[in-house]
């Protein structure tokens, strides 16, 4: 063969050879490129992720504290919400929206008319203008806002009047957990922005035991939060590293129309540069959401090689020389390979970084393939567990989990396989771990698939949530201890209040037969008329003194002085107080009580005799007021019947409650702090007794109340 020919075939082999390698330097550059858009993609969406879901724990937040508060007012909520809205600015707005039921709309608005004026449940017009919201049979009307400025005209508006969020309303209360909305436009913002609604679903503590309540009536109401999304993307940002830099995002929600889907945007998918670009799905408050990254010019430029390029030259150059030189063949086919192998050290290096990333994570990391099976556990999983990862690695996963998750994790991956349908993929749950000492803990546990090679391999992301729940307990004792105080200062001033009433009465009734000068009784009767007001003033002047001591009934640290007491005497003194009253209402009152001894302290038993009496006086209009006593073996039984309106069955099973008074007319008009009765239970059952009650409406009642009879041989003054 001729050395032209030869020399030739030598040059076009190698300029063949050159263009190969130019083809497969670019595919290795792309891969490349390809592999660092996908680690910053990533460290994008665990970024975007957590930040999501910081926001949305403050909704679990708001769900954990109206569960705490049988109610919560306005200035809670608002002192609750506005740290919280000061610290994460991509929260728009934090709302209450309670479930109202039509029964109950009348009352609900009154209400909240006392804070709001001119309150009402509303909804749009259909040009726009809020109107009163037409009936129906259930209503959720924004009640508490932050912040309230610029957001003043959506109070009241009953979100079942729009069918978009009556949808996503009815999806969070029948999954019991957190939904989110189709982007809104937030017509606050000086920038045309996307917004997304989060509805939180709040159930009551217990769901009512009724037979007659449904199971959807244990709802309270939602939680709402108001997010925007290009402040959400921004706080995300903050955190990614310098390499980073020129890469470019667009946010879509993939569960809403085509029209709807773009949440938030960077780029033109049509500019996407050499179609380098990296997509990931997740699912975030019941929605199917998508991040997809590209990389701008900045970024092609910062990792740009010109490895492939000199190849090619090299190459043409080379091909050239192999034409007479053969020897410089070989070492062209040498330096080929090494540039291969630093290639493939390159990659080799860049999975090794990917694992550093993993092990420097503060979140504990888990992989598990298809059988639950561990094979990877980052640092922070094995500071979190307490077990090295080789002890952990090739075993069940399940020995991470107490029981019932333990037994029935294998079965879960399971029904998965079988069904396709995720319970646990793809969601961000609150779960309990179990580390090495068997100790267990509470964690947020997000669990994502991938499948790499045809392999199924699933990704947990762990949270210990250990101080959350620990700060949710406090908040919650501290609204305990606070309401706590604020009803026994309540209790003090009622209890004040009617323990004063019937002793003043007497004295200012008795006053009033002494005010006209020109019609004075008789000396006489201006005796009788003193000494009315001198028992009444001494009565008084005892209460008053203690006063202080009535707050001990409920701590349980109220002392009696036990004497042996009388009944006719003490009976007697006590008709003798309330007589006048009685006369004036011409209600006659009965004495027929015996002259038992019984052990008692003299001023508790007519402080129960005064306010027995007189609660009968105030509820009878005619009649008479009998009061007797019954003596047994161990007890003497002190009954007061009256001929009143008699209490009804449903009121009885109350009547000694604080607080508490029964509905009827007549005991609206007598009034009184409804601490009586209770305060008579508490003392009755202080001196060993019991105290009942029969009524009868129309016919009247009867209380009835026991003392112990006064027995010499074991009896001790307890006076201090």
């Amino acid at each position: 063969m001729k050395p032209k020919l030869i020399s030739g075939i030598v040059l076009i082999a190698g300029l063949l050879l050159t263009v190969l390698f130019l083809l497969f330097s670019l595919d290795t550059e792309r891969d490349r490129l390809q592999n660092r858009l996908k680690l910053a993609g990533e460290r994008r969406y665990f970024g975007l992720h957590e930040e999501l879901e910081s926001h949305f724990t403050i909704l679990e937040s708001l769900n954990s504290f109206f569960i705490a508060s049988e109610k919560v007012n306005r200035k809670e909520f608002t002192v609750f919400v506005k740290p919280l809205l000061k610290r994460h600015k991509a929260i728009q707005a934090l709302e209450w929206i309670p479930r109202v039921v039509n029964a109950e709309r009348q009352v609900f608005e009154k209400n909240q008319q006392t804070e709001i004026v001119g309150f009402r449940i509303t909804e749009r017009h259909s040009q726009g203008k809020m109107v009163p919201r037409q009936s129906a049979p259930e209503y959720f009307p924004v009640t508490y806002l932050e912040p309230m400025a610029g957001n003043e005209a959506a109070v009241g508006f009953d979100l079942a009047s729009n069918k978009v969020r009556l949808r996503t309303l009815n999806l969070s209360r029948s999954y019991r957990s957190m939904m989110a909305t189709d982007r809104i436009r937030l017509v606050q913002e000086t920038q045309a922005q996307f917004g997304i609604l989060v509805f939180m679903p709040v159930f009551h503590l217990k769901p009512p035991q009724s037979s007659d309540i449904k199971p959807a009536e244990d709802l309270m109401g939602f939680a709402l939060g108001v997010f925007k999304v290009p402040d959400l993307v921004a706080k995300a940002k903050e955190s990614i590293q310098l390499e980073d830099s020129g890469i470019l995002i667009n946010l879509f929600d993939r569960s809403a129309a085509p029209e709807n889907q773009n949440l938030y945007s960077e780029f033109d998918e049509a500019t996407v540069k050499n179609g380098i670009y990296y997509h990931k799905l997740f699912t975030i408050a019941g929605r199917r959401w998508e991040l997809v990254a590209t990389a701008d010019q900045s970024f092609l430029d910062q990792h740009y090689s010109i490895i492939p390029w000199v190849g090619l030259i090299f190459g043409i150059f080379t091909s050239f020389l192999l034409a007479g030189f053969f020897y410089i063949q070989l070492r062209t086919n040498e330096k080929i390979k090494v540039e291969v192998r630093n290639r493939v050290q390159e990659l080799r290096n860049s999975e090794v970084k990917t694992k550093k990333i993993l092990d420097t994570a503060l979140n504990g990391m888990i992989t598990i393939n298809s059988k639950g099976i561990v094979d990877y556990l980052n640092p922070a999983g094995e500071t979190l567990f307490q077990y090295r990862a080789d002890e952990v690695l090739g075993k069940n996963v399940n020995m991470l989990m107490p029981e019932p998750y333990h037994a029935q994790h294998d079965q879960y991956l399971e029904n998965y396989h079988q069904t396709g349908i995720p319970k646990i993929i793809g969601f961000n749950r609150e779960v309990i771990g179990k580390r090495k000492n068997g100790t267990e803990f509470p964690m947020r546990l997000a669990v994502g698939e991938m499948e790499f090679g045809g392999i199924k391999t699933y990704v947990g992301v762990i949270l210990d949530i250990t101080e959350q729940k620990a700060a949710e307990r406090d908040l919650i004792a501290s609204k305990e201890l606070a309401e706590e105080a604020n009803r026994l200062k309540t209790d003090f001033l009622n209890t004040m209040s009617h323990e004063l009433r019937t002793p003043l009465t007497v004295i200012l009734g008795n006053i009033s037969d002494l005010t006209d000068v020109d019609d004075l009784p008789d000396l006489e009767e201006i005796a009788d008329i003193a000494g009315d007001i001198q028992k009444a003033g001494d009565h008084l002047l005892a209460l008053i003194n203690d006063l202080l001591d009535l707050s001990k009934i409920e701590a349980g640290k109220m002392e009696l002085e036990l004497h042996q007491v009388g009944t006719r005497e003490i009976v007697g003194n006590s008709i003798d107080t309330l007589k006048i009253l009685a006369e004036r209402k011409g209600i006659k009152l009965v004495d027929q009580v015996m002259d038992h001894t019984v052990a008692a302290d003299p001023i508790r038993l007519k402080q129960i005799l005064m306010n027995l009496i007189g609660n009968a006086i105030k509820f009878t209009d005619t009649g008479e007021i009998t009061i007797s006593v019954e003596p047994t073996a161990k007890e003497i039984m002190f009954h007061i019947s009256d001929t009143g309106s008699g209490i009804t069955a449903e009121d009885q099973e109350h009547i000694f409650d604080p607080f508490r008074q029964v509905d009827s007319s007549s005991r609206r008009r007598a009034g009184g702090s409804g601490l009586g009765l209770a305060i008579t239970k508490k003392l009755v059952e202080l001196h060993g007794g019991q105290i009942g009650l029969k009524s009868t409406i129309n016919q009247g009642s009867t209380f009835s109340f026991s003392l112990p009879v006064f027995q010499e041989s074991n009896h001790e003054d307890t006076g201090r």
